[in-house]
């Protein structure tokens, strides 16, 4: 089976852009590809200050605290917890109404509504749990989550797509490309403790979740998006798809593309990235129209050339004009940047002959 590169991530929302006007008209005046902050902000996830006044520490070395309104030890080497039960270990945590605990092995099984919250910030709701806490293995059902932002391990001097990077848009001409350096300080690489709130990045539910070790998770029957609770506009729908935290990659099987719950797209395999770390692939395609241009889909594909090139080229359908080919390549050094840009509308059908445009910057 082949596997489609899908760069998804950063894009579920760009379609939900289109649909995003106070009357509910589609409208694609202004299509980006990667939408700003304020369209599409991200949640903040509920956590408890006591978890997130430890973030960053090191759970391990934590001690275990255990409550609840009831506590019984059958055996000596279990305990049974009763009523608003909840097992923290520094930035960790799990609450439910029965949570049953070994001493041992460090693993419990919690029933009832149930929630837990990762050293990395994500929090799963769910009706079953069983996990070991040291290795974090287990498994879940019936899970709603919110996963955390987590940023790339390349720490280099980067390209930077921050938040405002965008292909030229009708109105605008093609405009330039936000460059954003990231520099590594030896003092800022030491672990802070403690942090004001936690975003998520993504969101869904899933029928079953596995926990595969501190940063591996594979989910089936599974509905994920980006996009801010209340806004499902776009969604992947897979069978299964496994998050590798530690890669920034998530594999799907059997996974659509859903817009307004319609399957657009579908793939019998894909990855895309679950980080901030640039991936070569198809990014989601824009669909609305216009005025003047009528029907309007577009299909932007990304190539991550290296940590300080990267390209990307969007093929636009108008159904008034004809097919749109933009080009975008864009490189960044020590001491200097820049952009090269090409744009192609062959035999217009509004004004009748080939139109084109290219640009050039080299700032140093």
């Amino acid at each position: 089976t082949d596997l489609y590169a899908v760069s998804l991530r950063t894009s579920f929302i760009s379609a939900a852009l289109l649909m995003s006007t106070h009357t509910g008209t589609v409208v694609a005046e202004d299509t980006l590809f990667f939408a700003e902050p304020e369209i599409c902000p991200k949640d903040v996830i509920d956590i408890p200050q006591i978890l997130l006044d430890a973030y960053g520490s090191d759970t391990s070395s934590q001690e275990i605290v255990l409550e609840s309104d009831q506590i019984e030890s059958p055996d000596g080497n279990s305990l049974m917890l009763t009523g608003n039960a909840q097992v923290i270990q520094g930035s960790q945590a799990i609450f439910g109404q029965s949570i049953t605990y070994d001493k041992e092995s460090f693993s419990l099984n919690a029933e009832d509504d149930v929630t837990l919250i990762t050293p990395t910030g994500d929090k799963l709701s769910m009706d079953r749990l069983n996990l070991e806490m040291e290795t974090m293995i287990g498994d879940a059902d019936s899970v709603s989550f919110q996963l955390a932002e987590r940023e790339s391990t390349n720490k280099k001097r980067n390209l930077h797509d921050s938040g405002g990077f965008r292909f030229g848009t009708e109105n605008d001409g093609l405009k330039a490309s936000i460059f954003a350096d990231i520099e590594t300080d030896k003092e800022e690489e030491e672990t802070k403790i403690g942090i004001a709130e936690v975003r998520a990045d993504m969101r869904g539910e899933a029928e079953t979740l596995f926990f595969e070790g501190q940063t591996r998770q594979r989910l089936k029957d599974v509905a994920l998006t980006s996009c801010p609770a209340g806004n499902d506009a776009v969604f992947l729908k897979a069978s299964e798809i496994v998050l590798d935290h530690e890669t920034g990659v998530g594999i799907g099987t059997n996974m659509s593309v859903r817009f307004f719950g319609v399957p657009v797209f579908y793939f019998p395999k894909a990855s895309f990235p679950i980080n901030d770390e640039r991936k070569t692939g198809f990014l989601f395609p824009s669909i609305g129209s216009q005025d003047t241009n009528g029907t309007i889909i577009e299909i932007p594909y990304y190539v991550n050339i290296a940590p300080n090139k990267d390209a990307s080229i969007n093929l636009k359908y108008m159904s008034e004009r004809g097919v749109h080919l933009r080009g975008e390549y864009r490189y960044l050094g020590e001491n200097y940047d820049g952009i090269l840009r090409g744009a192609f509308l062959p035999d217009d059908e509004l004004f009748g002959d080939d139109r084109s445009a290219w640009s050039y910057i080299h700032n140093h």
